[in-house]
């Protein structure tokens, strides 16, 4: 089962919803006891930037174990920026038995960097049913990439084609959407999922490594896709570079 690494888990307004909801999630990817929550510490308002250090530390550690750990970070809104340029960094970093689960009660809360490293997952109304919620983990969470910021079957195929073409072909056949910034994010987003889906895959050392490099040029192709750097520069980036 493919698992995004780094959650988000929009509560649109309800953070105990998000909250609870990520506490399912990560009970489907490992038991209670490698369940770690992040929150502040006692008489303290805020996630400081030492716990965000620490847990850089406890990610890097466990990178090298066998057994699977989920990292639950109770608000991010209760991260400053500094702390949360720190948790970015922790992101790059995660192994494929880690994840992270941010819930909050809007996306806005975090910063966009650390979103387009995400998976974003709406936190639903209300879920009755075991059935049904099994099922909203699946579908939202658990299968992975293809659901990461709602990209399409369609999009992957755009994403594919891409990759196939020559550096020519990619600048002709898509500098139309060069000014749709719309667009464009969502042919990056669909490019990094790709690119991770396939380092994921990769059985050869090499070939890993290469299409790690690839995911990190599409990580900082989307830093920039968040500023005002122009459609024409990114696709030129993007067309060169992966």
């Amino acid at each position: 089962m493919i698992v995004h690494p780094s959650i988000i888990i929009d509560g649109s307004g309800g953070l105990s919803r998000a909250v609870e909801q990520a506490y399912d999630i990560a009970h489907e990817l490992t038991s209670d006891s490698r369940i770690e929550i992040i929150e502040p510490e006692k008489n303290k308002k805020s996630i400081s930037i030492d716990q965000a250090r620490e847990l850089r530390r406890k990610v890097t550690l466990k990178s090298h174990s066998e057994t699977y750990r989920v990292f639950i970070i109770k608000s991010i809104s209760l991260m400053g920026d500094e702390a949360q340029n720190s948790l970015l960094k922790t992101l790059e970093e995660l192994g494929d038995n880690i994840s992270i689960i941010m819930p909050v009660s809007t996306v806005d809360e975090v910063l966009p960097t650390i979103r387009s490293r995400s998976q974003i997952v709406k936190a639903v109304q209300e879920l009755n049913k075991s059935k049904d919620k099994k099922q909203y983990l699946i579908d939202s969470a658990l299968l992975g990439y293809k659901n990461s910021v709602s990209l399409s079957e369609v999009d992957m195929i755009s994403a594919s084609e891409f990759m196939r073409y020559s550096v020519s072909d990619r600048l002709h056949h898509y500098k139309k959407i060069t000014d749709d910034r719309g667009k464009l994010l969502h042919l990056l987003h669909s490019i990094r999922v790709l690119c991770i889906s396939a380092m994921r895959e990769a059985n050869q050392h090499e070939s890993k490594i290469a299409w790690s490099k690839k995911v990190q040029i599409s990580n900082d192709l989307l830093d920039k896709a968040y500023t005002n750097t122009s459609g024409k520069l990114l696709l030129l980036g993007a067309s060169t570079q992966l």
